[in-house]
């Protein structure tokens, strides 16, 4: 089965099976035949393109675009950099994500600043050496914030607010097709709760950036992905079993919470002064007249609640998203798609204390291939393709399959035979033409959205794999 998966993972990198029509949009024609081009890759399938040229004024021109089930961005980018890497001049057209009009502008002029976008708009005095972010900025955009890092001394303010600092955490030399290339690896943190990777080549240009979900990656290297994205792993698995060891708490025996208040979920009572002993991975008592064991490791809790741990039901869990949700008191997730390989090394890791998360219940994805396919390796065109990923799904302990909306109509029937036989459960969205309840009679056990429930009451909305599916209801 291992051998399977990485075999589907480099033939989508190298050959991507983009079925019937091809979900990769034309680069505009006004992209001159001298720009640096980028492929955007999704789970290893082609979807998108970034293109850098300069202008013939000097400016830097970057046009992004990729294809997600209908959604994604389509933004031409100019900025104007000052001789120590910070912008002057940022500006953003086009369409977001969800295809709302972009029209986002940045300009410093002496020490003052001003920004405008359709979410905010602002202005600060003394700018000067700072790096704006824009909040539609391409991939190139955070390569231009690693080169200004690196004039910096690896750290610097940001606009509107903030600062950024970088370390360089990897060297490598990728090879492809007799070529090969030095490049390195920066860790920018400042931007978000999980450190943000970019890889720049041996001139400073972007090379690539991303993870298994999605990648920019310049054109002709696709095929080394994988050894980017495991370098990555590398550096996070060391810097959470770093933060691992220094934060997490595990008493060698007995753990009392004493005098706690305790909320039942059964009968949605507190009770106050409860004392909780744990042994082991069990709770063994709760009462107010709990005899704490010799040499136990005792939390004081007076003032405090306990209550049991809480379950996400929807997640795709990557970066440090396990350490958040211990933070927020989830000790259990659904993931409900994900890279295989990466989701069984992470459980690992989870398990063994290397890294801080919860526990994990993985459904297996499948979708059909085309243009608004999902973000998936397993992509079923027949019945035989479908029945073998449900069974390479169970062989690997997965309890339940999720099925997307690409899906043809004739597939998925035989998704829930195989299943149901397997003794899994199947979720998941409402394929195109299909209605929920058609979906509930042949056999689904759960729906993932509410707006497929509407869906069901519109057989006008045929085509459900684009917006559409959010917007009509």
């Amino acid at each position: 089965m291992k051998a399977l998966r990485i075999a589907l993972l480099f033939s989508a990198l190298i050959t991507p099976a983009l079925g019937k029509d091809s979900a990769v949009p034309p680069l505009p024609p006004d992209v001159p035949e001298n720009a640096v081009l980028y492929s955007f890759l999704m789970s290893g399938n082609m979807a998108g393109q970034q293109a850098i040229w300069k202008s013939a004024a000097g400016s830097t021109q970057v046009f992004f675009q990729f294809n997600d089930r209908g959604r994604g961005p389509r933004i031409h980018s100019t900025y104007r950099l000052d001789s120590d890497k910070t912008p002057i001049e940022i500006s953003n057209k086009g369409v977001d994500y969800y295809k709302a009009e972009v029209a986002e502008t940045f300009h410093r002029e002496g020490g003052r600043a001003e920004w405008k976008s359709t979410s905010e708009q602002g202005a600060a005095e003394q700018t000067q050496g700072k790096f704006f972010l824009s909040l539609q900025g391409s991939p190139e955009e955070t390569a231009m914030l690693a080169r200004a890092l690196l004039a910096h001394g690896g750290r610097i303010d940001l606009l509107p607010a903030g600062e950024a600092r970088a370390d360089t955490a990897r060297k490598l030399v990728v090879k492809t097709g007799g070529r090969k290339q030095t490049v390195r690896l920066f860790s920018i943190t400042g931007l978000d709760f999980t450190p943000r990777d970019v890889w720049l080549d041996s001139a400073d240009h972007l090379f690539a950036m991303g993870d298994t979900w999605s990648m920019t990656i310049r054109q002709g290297w696709e095929g080394v992905a994988p050894a980017l994205v495991d370098a990555q792993q590398k550096v996070m698995t060391r810097r959470n079993a770093e933060f691992a060891k220094k934060a997490a708490r595990r008493p060698e025996g007995a753990l009392a919470i004493r005098d706690a208040s305790v909320f039942d979920s059964e009968t949605m009572q507190v009770t106050s002064g409860q004392t909780i002993l744990i042994e082991g991975n069990r709770i063994r008592a709760v009462g107010a007249n709990v005899e704490i064991p010799v040499g136990a490791t005792v939390i004081e809790a007076k003032g405090k609640m306990a209550l049991p741990g809480l379950w996400d039901m929807h997640v795709h869990i990557m970066g440090n998203d396990g350490l958040l949700n211990i933070a927020a008191g989830v000790t259990t997730v659904r993931d409900l798609a994900n890279d295989v390989d990466e989701l069984a090394a992470r459980r690992k890791r989870y398990g063994s204390g290397e890294e801080i998360g919860p526990r994990i219940i993985a459904a297996g994805f499948i979708d059909g291939p085309g243009p608004y396919q999902g973000p998936t390796k397993m992509l079923a065109a027949t019945e035989a393709e479908a029945r073998k990923y449900v069974n390479m799904y169970h062989d690997l302990g997965y309890p339940q399959i999720k099925i997307y909306s690409s899906l043809e109509p004739e597939i998925v029937p035989k998704v829930y035979e195989e299943a149901h036989k397997l003794g899994m459960r199947v979720s998941g969205h409402i394929p195109a033409r299909m209605t929920a309840a058609q979906c509930v009679r042949l056999g689904q056990d759960e729906i993932q959205h509410m707006n497929f429930i509407f869906l069901n009451f519109m057989p006008d909305v045929q085509e459900t794999r684009t917006p559409a599916r959010f917007t009509e209801p």
